[in-house]
């Protein structure tokens, strides 16, 4: 008889971990656990009415987990870009891991996701967020300058908060000003924005898919 998905019905392969329509785990118990057996006498079963648990670690679905943590990715995409959302953009990314692993479990029928599996799936997320937060900030400079030649309106902005800066800080603000007045110098600062907030992501992103995952395995005791 072949195996059946026990959440959708459709037919598995015999060695499938996850069904390939519904995206279920599938965890069997071998027949030698669950048959009854009788003793020697032959009159009364051993171990009726006693279940058995698998103790074995299911491994990640790494295709519902992308689905996941893409839709996360794509809400902390727009929470980066709305008014007066991104005030509080590190908020929506430790929010964004715990989405992943909400998705992940209603998406796998899962009654709880191990830390290391939500620290994953975090992570997975706040990759994407930061990917889609960076190419989406590239193409509207690009427009932005190239255009609406709206370039020297931008550098007159950063020059004023600059200046802004200096005011409060004179000290770092004239070495960010040397930076600035070379074109190696400019890549460096951008370099360096770039990798504090890829970390910035990854780092509470991943935060948000652990609180998320302890806070499943708190409900299901």
């Amino acid at each position: 008889m072949e195996p059946t998905c026990h959440r959708c019905g459709a037919v598995l392969n015999p060695n499938a971990v996850f069904c390939n329509q519904c995206g279920a785990p599938q965890i069997r118990v071998p027949e030698s656990l669950t048959s009854p057996t009788t003793g020697e006498t032959g009159s009364q079963p051993v171990g009726s009415g006693v279940f058995a648990v698998s103790t074995s670690v299911v491994p990640v679905n790494w295709k519902q987990a992308r689905k996941a943590a893409a839709i996360a990715a794509a809400l902390m995409t727009v929470c980066a870009i709305v008014r007066p959302l991104n005030l509080v953009l590190p908020l929506w990314m430790l929010v964004g891991g715990w989405v992943a692993v909400s998705l992940y479990r209603r998406r796998t029928s899962t009654l709880f996701v191990p830390v290391i599996t939500g620290a994953k799936l975090g992570a997975l997320a706040g990759v994407m967020g930061f990917f889609c937060v960076s190419v989406l900030v590239a193409t509207v400079s690009v427009v932005e300058i190239f255009v609406f030649k709206r370039g020297e309106e931008l550098r007159a902005l950063l020059r004023a908060q600059i200046d802004q800066a200096a005011a409060a800080n004179p000290s770092s603000a004239q070495a960010l000003t040397q930076l600035l007045q070379s074109p190696e110098g400019v890549a460096t600062l951008i370099i360096s924005v770039m990798f504090g907030v890829f970390l910035l992501f990854l780092l509470l992103s991943c935060a948000g898919g652990i609180f998320g995952a302890s806070f499943s395995r708190q409900r299901t005791r």
